[in-house]
């Protein structure tokens, strides 16, 4: 009798055992991280919002160490274009096109571009002197009050941005208002 309750104790200790563990595994497993790209995740600006390196105990993340971990041991790939700011911009998509103007330091090159809405335009700079590209007018930047760097890009920097909105969008160098271009941006 008493070899019959030590076996059902040792039954109910391995059961409750068994149950800990699978609760366990199921808390700590890895779960790939869901990535929203919808229109509605991007902002007026058209650029990702950037990652929140706060920890999170969603599904997606897991377990905030599990966040802060990922966060400061998983660096950015190489390949993956970003943003002035350093945001991740999104996988470009087959119908996405980049292009490129160029500021010398006195002009943009080329002045006018044609680009249709969702398309990426860089712009480098490769003077010796800091540029700063803004949508007209000066100093306001109200035609298309995203478009606008914030700030000045160093020499051998770059800005990107995406044009969301269908126009004609003249820019200029806000710190050489006399160096202009302009956007066409088509549907």
């Amino acid at each position: 009798m008493k070899n019959k309750k030590v076996y059902y104790f040792v039954i109910v200790v391995l059961v409750l055992a068994a149950i800990a563990a699978y609760f366990y595994w199921r808390a700590n497993r890895a779960v790939a991280p869901a990535k929203d790209v919808s229109p509605a995740a991007e902002g007026a600006s058209g650029l990702l919002p950037e990652a929140s390196p706060q920890a999170s105990t969603s599904p997606a993340t897991g377990t905030p160490a599990q966040a802060a971990h990922k966060a400061t041991t998983t660096p950015a790939p190489l390949d993956k274009a970003v943003y002035s700011d350093g945001s991740e911009m999104e996988p470009f998509g087959p119908d996405i096109m980049v292009s490129e103007v160029v500021y010398n330091g006195t002009k943009f090159s080329p002045a006018s571009l044609s680009i249709k809405v969702g398309d990426v335009v860089i712009f480098k700079n490769t003077g010796t002197t800091a540029f700063w590209p803004a949508s007209n007018p000066h100093p306001a930047h109200t035609d298309y009050p995203e478009f606008d760097a914030k700030a000045a890009i160093a020499p051998g920097g770059s800005f990107q941005f995406k044009f969301l909105k269908a126009g004609s969008w003249g820019y200029h160098n806000h710190l050489n208002p006399q160096a202009t271009g302009v956007i066409n941006v088509s549907k």
